[in-house]
């Protein structure tokens, strides 16, 4: 357990800092990180596919995954190695009921915003049968991006309001499973503390969100080259052409999510523990 502090306000620069300080942390062992990731992937895709239930059940032990990656964390300082085994590792947590307790909160939160995502559609005049139909039009489109997204009036809408209310959930999420693990918070207190800091703290947050975006435009772009390069080379039906292209996505999908989960690490500590 550590010493948790009120959460303090740290100069927006800081949200570049998370990003670049978690880094060391991946760096150090990024195959098991790979290794982690890639299990967790296989495991979600496996679940997700499966069954609804199944999927809810993702949403439930989400927060005991982030819990076991931020001890990884915790133990590298100690210099103990990373491995595979910290997915679960949050079971050996003193914490994990609340833990657990959390993931239900989640689901809540979630039921709660899709709600109030619904009637504020249904405001502004995008009934359920207009949405249903724009996203049929849209399933029968070889390929799906945001700017056939986007050049619905009605799916822009539909995107816009969920993301309204999904980013504060979304943006809490990334700390308060880490403050769970290092604490004996209740889920709720955890919450309440996380959205504190995540206030305090907007202007930070939102660079740090930024970077992400900005990575991952780069990713796609960059992707796209790669891709049209190994057609122009291999052909356009080359089967090695599209395992390279795979294993690159794989790999530079596994290091932002990897980075993710190391960089809230580093927000939570300057945060809640005034360690920089």
């Amino acid at each position: 357990m550590m010493k948790i502090n009120q959460p303090r306000t740290v100069r927006a620069s800081r949200g570049w800092q998370w990003v670049n300080q978690g880094t060391r942390y991946f760096l150090a062992y990024k195959s098991q990180w790979f290794l982690s990731l890639m299990a967790l992937f296989s495991v979600t895709l496996f679940l997700y596919v499966t069954s609804p239930v199944f999927q809810i059940f993702l949403v439930i032990i989400y927060p005991l995954i982030t819990a076991g990656l931020s001890m990884a964390c915790f133990d590298m300082e100690k210099g103990q190695h990373m491995s595979i085994a910290y997915l679960i590792k949050a079971k050996d947590n003193p914490n994990r009921m609340n833990i657990f307790r959390y993931g239900l909160l989640v689901i809540v939160m979630i039921i709660i915003a899709q709600l109030f995502s619904s009637v504020l559609l249904n405001i502004i005049g995008v009934s359920n049968e207009e949405l249903n139909l724009a996203m049929t039009a849209l399933k029968g489109k070889e390929e799906m991006t945001f700017a056939l997204i986007f050049a619905s009036p009605i799916l822009t809408k539909f995107v816009i309001i969920n993301l309204l209310f999904l980013l504060p959930i979304m943006a809490v999420n990334q700390i308060a499973p880490v403050l769970l693990a290092f604490s004996a918070l209740t889920g709720l207190n955890a919450l309440k503390l996380s959205f504190q800091a995540v206030m305090k703290n907007a202007a930070a947050f939102i660079v740090y969100a930024s970077i992400y975006l900005i990575f991952s435009l780069i990713l796609v772009l960059f992707l796209k080259m790669v891709m049209a390069f190994l057609i122009m080379v291999l052909g356009e039906n080359s089967k090695i052409a599209l395992l390279i292209y795979m294993g690159l996505f794989m790999v530079s999908i596994m290091s932002i999510v990897s980075l993710s989960y190391c960089s809230a690490y580093v927000a939570f500590k300057e945060i809640f523990t005034g360690e920089d």
